[in-house]
């Protein structure tokens, strides 16, 4: 019987009564032997009445009843508790003299039978059973067998290298391995590797003589179909048919070709309307800038100065430039806030500065003129009191350098009403500066 050998789980005697071909059961004094199972007694147990069972026989007997009779002379036992372990009995039984159960196998070791559990472990002739492929052998024959017979031995394919258990190899040749050698299942041919067999019947880079494959002649309508080795003959017999389907591809291909030539020349034409279309376009905002940027140029003799005076590290302001007139002299403001001081006040100070124009050729200098200022009220009063000042802007004279040289700054209004609620919201300050009379007067060219 095959076994694995576990060496916690087993009793002496269950190996020796597992084994009962031998001569031990047959020559050993009967008292060893279990009335019950007619075996060696296994952890023997004794009745009252002097009786010696297997400890297992014994209470398979009994089972779950309160009271039995002994098997060997019918006595009245009472269950668990006049029931005892046998232990010197047990030694005597352990004692014993006992061939290997394997001597039949060629194993020699005799012994005592107390030795033989751990003789069976590493007996050589002793049958156990392969942990891959559960195959049973002799314990002698195992490395052998892992080694050269085994199915679940890994192996290595001979013709891609790929590693496998033995048992896959059929698998893995007749299936996946694309190194394996193959025929070819439509003409026959032998000598392929699995890998290639798609290349070799490939209609249009292989070489198996039984493929459909169509005619060379296909793109330019021969829809002829046939195997590979019949296509030459095909192909010699419908010569003067090729050809004709040869010279209709390239006529089709130059009315093609002159259409294309007519839709160019079409798109050249729309493509050139489009780019002097664009060019009168560029000249029209060209133009519209130009309008712009004289409709931007304030002609009209007044200026609307919105100021900023939340900045602290700010107190000298300058305004727009604008012209007195068209043409006019070109003119801008200038204000500081802490201009001018006397003993109980500061002041905001304001002068009006000359700056190189485009008709300056055109004007005689220097300019004279009288200035309007006004700074607006932007209370929320029904009543509005704007404070307004005459600036009388005396001798200007003309200036190379973008501004007059003459800076003569006014005593406008106190820095304390000008900054204050009346004049000032949001920290933004609206004054007009107006030109109510200047003298133009063109020169000679």
């Amino acid at each position: 019987m095959a076994r694995h050998i576990d060496s916690t789980s087993e009793n002496v005697t269950e190996i020796v009564n597992e084994t009962l071909d031998y001569d031990l059961t047959r020559n050993v004094d009967r008292r060893f032997i279990c009335p019950i199972c007619l075996g060696i007694m296994r952890k023997p147990a004794q009745t009252k009445c002097g009786h010696r069972f297997c400890s297992d026989c014994i209470l398979a007997v009994i089972g779950i009843r309160e009271r039995t009779k002994c098997p060997v002379d019918n006595i009245l036992i009472l269950n668990h508790s006049e029931i005892f372990t046998d232990l010197a009995f047990e030694r005597e039984i352990n004692n014993l003299s006992t061939a290997c159960p394997n001597r039949e196998k060629g194993c020699d070791w005799f012994a005592e039978l107390k030795l033989l559990k751990e003789h069976i472990k590493s007996c050589q002739y002793d049958t156990v059973t392969c942990e891959d492929c559960k195959q049973t052998m002799t314990r002698k024959t195992v490395s052998e067998h892992k080694s050269s017979d085994c199915l679940h031995r890994i192996i290595k394919c001979e013709h891609c290298e790929q590693e496998m258990p033995e048992v896959d190899k059929l698998k893995h040749q007749v299936v996946m391995c694309q190194k394996f050698p193959v025929n070819c299942t439509q003409c026959g041919q032998t000598g392929f590797m699995r890998e290639n067999i798609a290349l070799h019947i490939d209609e249009k880079t292989g070489n198996c003589p039984v493929t459909i494959v169509h005619c060379h002649y296909q793109r330019f309508g021969c829809n002829f179909m046939n195997q590979r080795q019949h296509i030459v003959h095909h192909l010699t017999r419908e010569t003067e048919h090729h050809h004709l389907l040869i010279i209709n591809e390239m006529t089709r291909l130059e009315s093609r070709i002159v259409t294309m030539q007519q839709d160019f020349t079409n798109q050249l034409i729309t493509s050139r309307a489009i780019e002097n279309k664009l060019q009168d376009v560029q000249r029209t905002i060209g133009m519209n800038d130009a309008v712009q940027k004289i409709f931007k140029e304030n002609y009209s003799g007044s200026l609307l100065w919105q100021i900023d005076v939340t900045s602290t590290k700010n107190r000298l302001f300058h305004s727009p430039w604008f012209y007195t007139a068209n043409p006019g002299y070109r003119i801008s403001a200038h204000l500081d806030l802490a201009g001018y001081h006397d003993d109980f006040d500061s002041f905001v100070s304001l002068c009006v500065t000359l700056e190189d124009g485009k008709y300056d050729q055109f004007l005689s200098f220097p300019f004279s003129g009288l200035c309007q200022v006004t700074v607006y009220d932007q209370s929320e009063t029904h009543t509005k009191h704007h404070h307004s000042t005459l600036l009388l802007c005396h001798t200007l004279p003309h200036s190379s350098h973008g501004i007059s040289a003459s800076q003569d700054y006014h005593k406008f209004m106190k820095a304390t009403e000008f900054l204050g609620d009346r004049y000032t919201r949001n920290g933004t300050v609206f004054i007009e500066v107006k030109v109510m009379q200047a003298a133009v007067s063109l020169s000679k060219t």
